[in-house]
């Protein structure tokens, strides 16, 4: 699906991810240029977010069978795996971004918004702990809140019968 996101392409940034000059403007991820990863994710586009990625980057999903969630290691696995989340909604959305980039690592805060195939819509809010190199992702570890039922089920929050603390169920 084509992108109405542009990925930044100057004289200094090779068309393609990959081997460049490291010049000063290809030195530092910036705050715009994360936001402009956001947005490429807005708009369903696997190729234009594979291309915000280091060769051997790595992505930590929120959700998966491990401690790690589901992970991805290269950018065609980041690619395809982005392409799989996405193609699983009608529309999808990253909302109230917030980012913060300090040399090489940063924080990304956002609200994704979602309608899957045939379902309701929904969201959830989560965050994002980025390493870079250079202006390019090496690793994406990604939370999210899970919603779930005070324990009780009144709405409270109060303690569960076991002690577990506010919101807390005993499985």
């Amino acid at each position: 699906m084509p992108s109405s996101v542009t990925t930044p392409t100057t004289a200094t940034r090779p068309a393609t991810p990959g081997p460049g000059p490291m010049t000063e403007e290809r030195l530092f991820m910036t705050e715009e240029r994360l936001l402009a990863f956001f947005d490429a994710c807005s708009a369903g586009d696997p190729d234009a977010i594979a291309a915000f990625f280091t060769a051997d980057a790595v992505y930590l999903g929120s959700r998966g069978p491990a401690d790690d969630g589901v992970v991805f290691e290269g950018r065609e696995a980041v690619r395809a795996g982005m392409a799989a989340f996405l193609g699983g909604y009608a529309d999808a959305s990253y909302r109230d971004v917030d980012v913060r980039v300090g040399g090489s690592w940063g924080l990304a805060t956002w609200t994704f918004h979602g309608t899957p195939h045939g379902g309701v819509p929904s969201s959830y809010r989560g965050v994002d702990v980025l390493a870079f190199e250079g202006d390019l992702i090496r690793r994406k570890d990604a939370f999210r809140k899970e919603r779930s039922e005070p324990a009780g089920g009144d709405g409270s929050g109060s303690v569960g019968g076991d002690g577990s603390g506010p919101g807390v169920r005993p499985r």
